[in-house]
């Protein structure tokens, strides 16, 4: 569960983040109490804050191939998009997470507070010497990182992006109170003369004395006195394909790469479902490939009159040589939604991730979430070509419904396949720009976001026009200020169960609907009002 828990609030502050704090513990620490620090809190922080903010720093020090065909380390935690006159921005204000339902030993318990608190400041936007068509790229990084006001430890980014150079990055940390810098790695984003961009990653010292903290907590192996390359061919995506390839940099070889992932993406663009066809990856030990799989990607689409459903299908192939002439089949996975997302959900933490963010984008853009569910399920039988018929892996869902004039509301229900239910709650208060977004009792991560000129539910298109109510009783939906108008009765599993218009103030009746939670949806010039109730 809290691995499970740990995923989705990584979805919580994928943009990059700003905010401010208050001052938090100040006690005076002895070395010994220093040292429990670090060896059983820091190690859950700096966890929390990978999960949290999406900035990866020790996944950094030692980058796996899966972690980076998708993207580039550099900018992986970052908010790296198109410029826009319009955008929307969508900034996590702060992270309040109670420590005592992190696992910590009383020992650790001691000698922090409560609540841990995590704040990011002076955020800081970088227009890289690159554009997507005519339109400049940005990417959006955090000055600074705090932990409880530094007590337990701040992270500094400092960037620049000009010249040959897309981007130049250099990130700092101090322990305890501490105004002694550690060097913890160096980063920078070129693009050569054939198109590829060049991400290279420079491990500092520093960043092994934290892995090593972290190894003590996470039993993790050393970490390989290496830098590392990623090369990425954007220049093949006019072909179709775009290559990625991992380098590792020994420390005692001066200029040697020592291959250790490829990946070569297949793409068809003109498949507005699933671009991606498949994803071919090659693992290295010691310089030579020596592990091989295919992923296969399929998307449909299936209407019905009700609803749309998209359901993807990836076969997971391992092969046994580069020839590739022997396969087995790992994995067939069913993911099913009500309609595209982007990602590529294969697992329950990715799967959370993808939803959480989507409902936070959501109520951002638009200041309201639509209903939304998902669910994936896995075989080692190829022959099983159903979701139905495999063994499902986790079940997510999406309930919006507002609470007052300006509160809008996604409630975001989780259940594994062996686990317990649990529910993620996304608010978003359409008054003051800001949404809150609450994991069961173990924390809250806060956003500011600029929503603007969107009509929320109980809003009217014109002044002239009085405000729209509709407001569940006893029995029925009442529906007033309103002249003429449409609705929707949905159920929980996407099924419109009653429909119609209705003229001025009006009683719609639910007493023939079987007892459960629907979404009564109200659409009269222009506004839209959705009220969830239960019978």
């Amino acid at each position: 569960m809290r691995k499970l828990f740990t995923s989705v609030v990584a979805a919580l502050c994928l943009a990059a983040p700003v905010g401010t704090l208050s001052a938090q513990n100040t006690q005076q620490l002895t070395e010994a109490q220093k040292e429990a620090i670090k060896k059983e809190v820091l190690p859950v922080v700096f966890e929390q804050i990978k999960e949290q903010a999406g900035i990866d720093i020790l996944g950094w020090a030692n980058p796996k191939l899966s972690d980076t065909f998708a993207g580039i380390p550099v900018l992986e935690s970052s908010n790296l998009r198109a410029a826009s006159a319009e955008a929307v921005s969508v900034k996590p204000d702060s992270i309040v997470i109670d420590a005592t339902k992190l696992g910590l030993p009383e020992l650790a318990l001691a000698f922090t507070t409560e609540k841990i608190k995590i704040t990011f400041e002076d955020y800081d936007t970088k227009t890289l010497p690159i554009s997507f068509g005519t339109t400049p790229i940005t990417v959006e990084l955090p000055a600074v990182i705090n932990v409880n006001n530094g007590a337990l430890a701040s992270i500094y980014f400092d960037s620049t992006a000009d010249g040959q150079t897309l981007l130049d990055l250099n990130v700092d940390a101090t322990l305890l109170g501490s105004t002694e810098k550690m060097d913890l790695l160096s980063c920078s984003l070129t693009m050569d003369a054939t198109a590829n961009l060049n991400a290279q990653l420079n491990i500092e010292d520093g960043l092994t004395t934290i892995w090593n903290l972290f190894g003590n907590f996470k039993e993790l192996p050393a970490l390989p006195e290496t830098d590392y390359l990623v090369t990425v061919g954007v220049g093949g995506l006019a072909m179709g394909s775009i290559r990625a390839d991992l380098y590792a940099i020994p420390h005692n070889m001066t200029g040697a790469r020592v291959p250790a992932g490829t990946a070569v993406v297949a793409l068809d663009l003109q498949n507005t479902l699933m671009p991606i066809q498949k994803i071919d990856v090659t693992g290295y030990t010691s310089g030579n490939p020596t592990n091989y799989s295919v992923l296969y990607l399929d998307m449909t689409k299936t209407t019905a009159s009700t609803s749309e459903t998209s359901t993807l299908v990836i076969d997971n192939w391992k092969y046994g040589s580069e020839t590739k002439t022997d396969s087995i089949l790992t994995n067939k996975t069913f993911v099913v939604m009500t309609d595209n997302t982007p990602s590529i959900p294969t697992t329950p933490e990715v799967a959370v991730k993808s939803v959480v963010n989507r409902v936070v984008s959501e109520l951002a853009e638009e200041g309201k979430a639509t209903w939304y569910q998902l669910s994936i399920a896995q075989t080692q039988n190829k022959d099983i070509t159903d979701a139905e018929d495999a063994n499902a892996v986790v079940d997510i869902e999406v309930q919006p419904y507002y609470e007052d004039e300006t509160t809008a509301i996604a409630d975001v229900i989780i259940t594994p396949a062996n686990g317990k239910e649990y529910v993620v709650k996304a608010t978003a208060d359409l008054a003051n720009n800001k949404i809150a977004v609450q994991v069961a009792d173990y924390g809250t991560a806060y956003f500011t976001s600029n929503i603007a000129g969107v009509i929320t539910a109980n809003e009217s298109v014109e002044e002239s026009v009085a405000t729209m109510k509709v407001v569940p009783v006893q029995n029925a939906i009442r529906v007033t200020n309103v002249d003429k108008a449409t609705y929707r009765i949905v159920s929980m599993t996407g099924a419109v169960v009653a429909s119609g218009h209705i003229n001025g103030d009006t009683y719609i009746s639910t007493a023939s609907l079987s007892q459960g939670i629907y979404i009564v949806a109200v659409e009269a010039n222009g506004t839209l009002q959705s009220v969830k109730v239960k019978l």
